[in-house]
């Protein structure tokens, strides 16, 4: 199973912060990005290892949202300050979906 240590970070497209996506064996992919413009930790520009918390989405394999599907009504499609850990409950969640659909 992947975990957070899986993505791979680069320069998010707008320039600022960083951008990672980690996509599962069903095609199911996850978007985590930081930076001064995201729900993050620090809100700042900094190196990948400098982030506590990300903000993070869910993608079916057509590319369309699907974090309230795998996680539940939770009133968005993206979460902001997630750690690292609660990253790999997620992902874990995604794997979990996989087999229950």
């Amino acid at each position: 199973m992947k975990t957070f240590e899986d993505i791979k970070f680069k320069q998010h497209q707008s320039g600022k912060g960083i951008h990672g996506k980690l996509t599962i064996e069903n095609g199911m992919s996850l978007s985590v990005v930081a930076g001064q413009y995201f729900y993050s930790d620090p809100r700042s520009d900094v190196a990948p290892n400098g982030y506590s918390r990300f903000e993070v989405a869910i993608f079916d394999k057509d590319g369309e949202w699907a974090t309230q599907k795998v996680l539940g009504d939770l009133g968005d499609n993206v979460l902001g300050w997630q750690s690292r850990n609660e990253i790999n409950s997620i992902i874990k969640e995604m794997y979990n979906y996989e087999k229950s659909s």
